[in-house]
């Protein structure tokens, strides 16, 4: 949805693309880009882009860096594997737009790879983690003691 107020222009991200382009905007228009703080750099890019394509980006405040490089470090580390034998799991909480945007960036880039936003092994399916090669990353809200704890659980089941 698009909120357009003289100063203020909300974008969501999930429709930016069509939000964009239904905006008045001139080239004469000075805008200012102020993005939610866990927007893939990918997506930011693009977004910059379309902007400064309709009027002229005068500045922008970068998006997590934090953030991005835990999603650019997944997305990396997957490439060598099997995707089709894998399983990624990011540990957070599912209401959390760090971790939904951690799992939406793999599954863009590997559309096949089984993946979940979970804290705890109870919400896994475990039939479906055997014999996969499991990856765990992490959402910036996420303890290292969750990480941790979801790993021994993980262990733990799968031994048996």
């Amino acid at each position: 949805f698009l909120f357009h107020f003289p100063y203020l222009i909300y974008i969501d991200v999930s429709s930016f693309k069509e939000d964009i382009k239904r905006l008045d905007l001139k080239k004469q228009d000075k805008t200012f880009l102020i993005p939610q703080t866990t927007i893939s750099s990918f997506t930011f890019d693009e977004i910059k882009r379309i902007i400064d394509e309709k009027s002229t980006l005068t500045s922008f405040i970068s998006p997590c860096k934090l953030y991005d490089s835990r999603a650019r470090e997944a997305i990396d580390f997957l490439k060598d594997k099997n995707i089709d034998k894998s399983f990624f799991i990011v540990v957070g909480d599912k209401s959390s737009s760090n971790a939904n945007e951690i799992l939406n960036q793999v599954k863009k880039i590997y559309p096949s790879i089984e993946a979940k936003i979970v804290l705890s092994a109870t919400q896994l399916d475990i039939e479906k983690l055997k014999n996969r090669d499991i990856f765990i990353s992490s959402a910036t809200s996420a303890s290292l003691k969750q990480v941790e704890d979801l790993v021994d659980e993980l262990k733990s089941i799968l031994q048996d």
